[in-house]
């Protein structure tokens, strides 16, 4: 529920998976949408999928440097 916004106007909170191997990334992220979403900190693809089996997210937030990285990684 957002402050300050009449209940009519209300919209629920979405699900947000955070999933980055920096945890302060993680943590900058995850205060950044606290307040209007449900945000979930998850360090790796494994954790979210473990996670998503019993919480479903609306929306999946993977950091690109850490798949830019494994990606480089042959």
């Amino acid at each position: 529920m957002q402050i300050g916004v009449e209940t009519s106007g209300a919209v629920e909170n979405q699900r947000v998976f955070v999933v980055d191997s920096d945890e302060i990334d993680r943590a900058v992220l995850q205060f950044m949408l606290h307040d209007e979403n449900e945000a979930r900190e998850l360090a790796s693809l494994d954790a979210a999928l473990a996670e998503a089996r019993d919480w479903k997210p609306d929306l999946v937030r993977i950091s690109f440097r850490w798949r830019y990285s494994r990606s480089t990684r042959k």
